[in-house]
């Protein structure tokens, strides 16, 4: 019997569960979660995952003293001479052309003599992701006002985002190999790290083992697929961070969030009609609407949203 589309989003869905609580889940227990052989099981995780539904699962190092990162928003003299740049600098990690807040953004290994204003710079947090609720975006921003019309006596601390900035770990040639091979996918294939680097399956195995020790796991999600929705980055004052992680956490997409001294980051993926308030969207309900009330609430001191133009990021 042919399987609908409808049923396949649903068997996503359900991998996409399985594997944020579980990252290295093996395909014989997704099988089982879905009711189909394994094989079939291993056919609908790479269809999720080629088709950028479900995203990962990726990791990401604690902010460690001895391996920290550094984070830089400013405007750059030339942004294009400077993207291009930063794409070939060794010691940069991720690297964006933004509009909003300044036009450029950089994640970096080492302290950065920034040539430019510098907007904020320093030391970066752990990361925090979200785990994306099975709910329109509609129903998101519904449950999103009303969690913001019951501040502050709903508000309890969290904690969500934590820094390892006093702490050391062991990190060693391997470690950095094995990181930057396995950073965006934890579950990719051992083979080549064995036949082409020579690397033994102690090792590897070791360092799979200890990474959710040393690093931050997540398995983003994005129903209609990453590429239907527009990246955006936040920027917030507050005293309440774990309350407007809460909020944003309740869209239907994966939200990525981490601080910079005291200020709050988020990265928030969404239709455009949901920022624009296009005319065929409910009144009221579009993202812009959760800022203003987090702004009046005083939930929130400042905002500032910045869409992503264009991005690179080391991947060896």
């Amino acid at each position: 019997m042919k399987v609908t589309q409808e049923h396949k989003k649903k068997q996503y869905r359900k991998i996409y569960e399985s594997m944020f609580n579980s990252a290295f889940i093996p395909v014989t227990d997704i099988s089982q979660v879905l009711e189909v052989e394994w094989r079939q099981a291993s056919k609908r995780l790479e269809e999720a995952k080629r088709q950028q539904i479900i995203v990962g699962p990726e990791g990401r190092i604690f902010s460690f003293k001895n391996i920290p990162e550094y984070v830089y928003l400013f405007n750059a003299e030339d942004p294009d001479t400077a993207f291009d740049g930063f794409s070939n600098d060794p010691h940069i990690l991720y690297n964006a052309q933004i509009a909003g807040l300044c036009d450029t953004l950089v994640f970096s290994r080492e302290k950065m003599d920034i040539k430019g204003d510098l907007e904020i710079g320093g030391p970066r947090s752990d990361f925090h992701a979200s785990f994306a609720p099975d709910q329109s975006f509609e129903q998101a921003l519904k449950k999103g006002l009303e969690k913001i019309e019951a501040f502050p006596s709903s508000y309890v601390p969290q904690k969500y985002l934590k820094n390892h900035w006093d702490e050391t770990v062991k990190w060693d040639e391997n470690d950095e190999k094995l990181y930057n091979y396995f950073k965006y996918d934890l579950r990719k294939k051992v083979g080549p790290l064995i036949k082409e680097q020579q690397m033994s399956k102690d090792i590897i195995y070791h360092f799979l083992e200890t990474v959710e020790e040393r690093c931050t796991i997540w398995t983003a999600y994005f129903p209609e697929s990453y590429l239907n929705y527009m990246p955006y980055l936040y920027m917030f004052e507050t005293d309440y961070e774990d309350f407007i992680i809460e909020v944003f956490s309740e869209l239907p997409t994966t939200t990525i969030s981490f601080k910079v001294a005291n200020t709050l980051f988020l990265y928030v993926y969404a239709p455009r009609k949901y920022i624009w308030e296009e005319p065929k969207i409910p009144r009221g309900l579009s993202i812009p609407s959760l800022e203003k009330e987090l702004l009046n609430s005083g939930a929130a001191k400042k905002k500032t949203r910045s869409i992503i133009e264009r991005s690179w990021r080391k991947t060896t």
